[in-house]
């Protein structure tokens, strides 16, 4: 999930509104798709970091896979 907080003070998800990708495609990978955007699915043990853009803004997590 992406939340974004404005300034307003008010959080929105915005997971449908953001671009999705991984660092490692070989540890995990993140969709895109409208039926499971931000889902992520793992294929090797390992880290890799998740991020999610909008324009300039990016928010960015580390995903371990086990």
């Amino acid at each position: 999930t992406a939340m974004g907080d404005f300034d307003d003070g008010s959080t929105f998800n915005i997971t449908w509104f953001v671009t999705w990708n991984s660092s490692n495609l070989t540890i995990a990978d993140v969709s895109n798709a409208w039926w499971s955007w931000g889902q992520a699915t793992g294929f090797a043990a390992g880290t890799t970091t998740i991020t999610a853009t909008e324009g300039t803004i990016v928010g960015s997590a580390d995903l371990t896979v086990q």
